[in-house]
């Protein structure tokens, strides 16, 4: 999840939210560290850890949730 608060007093800021889940085991892969063996993709069954990291950013909870912010900020604009 991202939020984006536009000034301290912001009365609705802009929540933009993506889904992912905890892995079942951490042993499956452990290329990188920090939480990539921890998360699982939905989409495609595999860790963080076991993604090519150019498939990892497009399919990562965070990248949907950016891309969600950003969609968010467009419809906005106009």
């Amino acid at each position: 999840m991202l939020v984006l608060v536009r000034r301290p007093d912001d009365p609705e800021p802009i929540v933009a939210r993506a889904a992912g889940t905890a892995a079942s085991s951490t042993s499956r892969a452990q290329r990188r560290l920090r939480y990539d063996p921890h998360f699982e993709d939905l989409e495609t069954g595999l860790t963080g850890a076991e993604l090519p990291l150019e498939r990892k950013n497009a399919l990562s909870h965070r990248g949907k949730a950016l891309r969600a912010l950003l969609e968010r900020l467009a419809e906005e604009a106009r």
